[in-house]
């Protein structure tokens, strides 16, 4: 086991050298986690730019002023973003963290707008995941990409250091969500007061980044991002990955939290 897979192992991410993690002393950043070229990052950008023809009503959230917010599988509407998620140094790197070959399990953009991009509250992608699909959530990965400069005042991805740790899933795939109480709120997957006032504490971490940095990560981490109160709107793609071995092939119809089929 390299470094690299050591603190992905021990801290539940590991980030690319331009990310500055800003509250623990914990080393997460690498010379070897990939970044994203800039002609791909170019391209994404300005498919970004002309977002509300790209992005169909269905799969996409927008903010309470009417400004876009998240487009759910961009990858299926966007070529430039199909081609970062498959990525073959990604999908290498990808490989090598969770000891599988793996394929796309989700894709969404995040943009938050300047002056009010709202927040994400905490929570652990991989309760959704498990209790939607019945994913192996002990092998899936998410990897955010910065898809412009991310600063502490753009409402930047907020991770709590090892907590992918203390992860217990309860209730079955696909069973009543009253099922899954271990650390949630009202919605499935939201991290209770509780959870929070026991793992958030010198270990979390504010990712600043620049435009192509990347944070690969478990999704069982607790993780969620404040509200965009600067003058310029940030962007980050995500990408989760399941192992292709065991692929999920069941989901819920009508809620966005689907695995998504790749074109």
């Amino acid at each position: 086991m390299n470094a690299v897979q050591k603190a992905f192992r021990t801290h539940g991410l590991v980030a690319s050298s331009g990310y500055i993690s800003d509250g623990t002393k914990v080393d997460i950043t690498f010379e070897s986690v990939p970044k994203l070229d800039g002609s791909a990052l170019a391209a994404a950008q300005d498919v970004i730019a002309g977002i509300d023809a790209v992005s169909p009503k269905a799969a996409t959230v927008r903010e309470r002023t009417g400004e876009f917010r998240s487009c759910f599988g961009i990858h299926r509407f966007s070529e430039p973003f199909r081609s970062i998620a498959d990525d073959p140094v990604l999908l290498a790197f990808a490989a090598t963290l969770v000891g599988c070959q793996v394929e796309l399990y989700q894709s969404h953009l995040n943009v938050k707008q300047s002056r009010g991009g709202g927040h994400y509250s905490f929570h652990r992608d991989a309760t959704y995941f498990h209790h939607r699909d019945g994913l192996d959530i002990e092998r899936a990965l998410g990897v955010a990409i910065a898809l412009s400069p991310i600063d502490v005042l753009m409402g930047p991805l907020v991770t709590i250091i090892g907590s992918h740790q203390s992860y217990t899933p309860l209730g079955k795939p696909g069973g009543a969500e009253h099922d899954l109480r271990h650390d949630n709120d009202d919605d499935i997957g939201v991290v209770s007061r509780l959870t929070l006032d026991r793992e958030l504490g010198p270990d979390h971490v504010f990712v600043s980044a620049c435009g192509g940095d990347m944070v690969f990560f478990d999704p069982r981490c607790i993780h969620g991002s404040s509200q965009n109160v600067s003058v310029r709107s940030r962007s980050l793609l995500l990408l989760f990955f399941a192992p292709k071995s065991d692929f999920p092939t069941t989901v819920t119809d009508g809620n966005p939290f689907l695995h998504e089929v790749k074109l």
